[in-house]
């Protein structure tokens, strides 16, 4: 900056000087040049000028700098000195994105204004869950113990972040869906329900319905869930039950669980199923929004939780793997078209097999396909075409 204003004084001084030498000179001319001489002066003072505007807006800019540095160094409004905590300054990039109250939680939480304390909770989600948990247990009623769960999502430590394992219920959130199987004394009753609200001692669902009115669930000790995650896989665990509201809803309060099983799909039941249907073929150069590439007419050899096996006929084209595979299964009451991922394809003589996995399922859609697998008798399942 000093340099600039240096420049801009040089400059101005050299034009000025200039002018001054073209007067002298012009005024000694017998032939009364006023004319030539007034218009090179006027030229000049109008480029010194523009020039002294130059060098007097950098003067500016730099005065308007100081005063910020010296204001920041001071505290705010200058009561920096006089006893008033330092303003909190994120010392981590992914700070800047969160807003002043998730800020302002995340320092309550650790009880400290330490910009390094504070960017380990962001960075790590084992070091914010130990300090939560430490809050929690020292303030369980206070009004920021309720906000723990809003800030574990805007930190991306949900569920719904794939990259983060799964460990823990207390990564749900509102509006979760996801499938609940009563352990009734003769069945097994399974339906989907919606996390209604969830905060560090537990979770409430929506109870199952019978005609329009809630019901009952609350003599249950202990209630299973199954629910996905889209680019991971399907998880399954318990929970105990705790109570049930008498309102309206009847939600059903369940206590946290940790015991949650990752299930692999390749480890899935197989079950047998010899069904004709239309396949239609995506290749995966165009994506997931692409127009099919091609049909073909195959069978069903099985199916499972995690995807089926299908028999391409002998001659025609092969899908590839990676290339989306979608069909229908309207006579197991599944209307919604299903999407597959071709994993991989396997050539038995003249037969060639084509196995492919479901992918981005609806907890509905999933619902269906478990209670059509639970028909199978003897490993077989069988379809009537419609």
């Amino acid at each position: 900056m000093n340099v600039l204003m240096a420049a801009g004084f040089v400059v101005l001084n050299g034009f000025l000087l200039q002018a001054k030498k073209e007067f002298n000179l012009e005024m000694l001319r017998p032939d009364g040049g006023g004319g030539g001489m007034e218009a090179s002066s006027t030229t000049r003072l109008v480029l010194g000028l523009s020039a002294l505007a130059v060098v007097l807006a950098f003067a500016g800019y730099a005065f308007v700098q100081n005063r910020r540095a010296k204001a920041g160094s001071s505290g705010v409004g200058g009561h920096a000195g006089a006893g008033a905590p330092a303003p909190y300054h994120p010392a981590h990039k992914d700070e800047v994105d969160l807003d002043e109250k998730t800020r302002d939680l995340l320092v309550t939480f650790a009880g400290t204004e330490n910009p390094a304390i504070i960017a380990t909770m962001i960075n790590s989600r084992v070091n914010f869950e130990q300090v939560v948990e430490r809050y929690h247990h020292a303030n369980p009623t206070n009004i920021a113990a309720a906000q723990i769960n809003m800030v574990r999502h805007q930190l991306g430590f949900g569920f719904d972040n794939p990259r983060v394992p799964f460990n823990h219920t207390r990564m749900l959130a509102p509006g979760t869906k996801m499938t609940c199987i009563l352990p009734l004394p003769k069945r097994k009753v399974s339906y989907t329900t919606t996390v209604v609200s969830i905060d560090e001692n537990g979770f409430h669902i929506m109870p199952p319905q019978q005609h329009g009115k809630p019901v009952l669930v609350k003599k249950l000790h202990d209630l299973g869930f199954k629910i996905t995650r889209q680019h991971d896989s399907e998880y399954s665990f318990s929970c105990h039950l705790l109570d049930q509201d008498h309102d309206g809803l009847g939600a059903v309060k369940m206590a946290h669980g940790t015991e949650i099983r990752k299930m692999l799909y390749r480890n899935a039941k197989r079950v047998l199923l010899d069904f004709p249907a239309e396949f239609s073929v995506i290749h995966r150069a165009k994506g997931a929004g692409g127009e099919a590439n091609y049909n073909f007419r195959g069978r069903f050899l099985d199916i499972s939780m995690g995807g089926v096996c299908v028999i391409v006929p002998p001659g025609g084209r092969i899908p590839e793997p990676q290339d989306t595979v979608i069909f229908f299964l309207v006579p197991a009451g599944i209307k919604d078209s299903l999407s597959t991922r071709v994993l991989s394809t396997e050539v038995l003589g003249e037969t060639i097999l084509l196995h492919l996995k479901f992918t981005a399922l609806r907890e509905m859609t999933r619902l269906k396909l478990s209670k059509l697998l639970d028909k199978a008798k003897d490993g077989r399942l069988t379809l009537s075409a419609q």
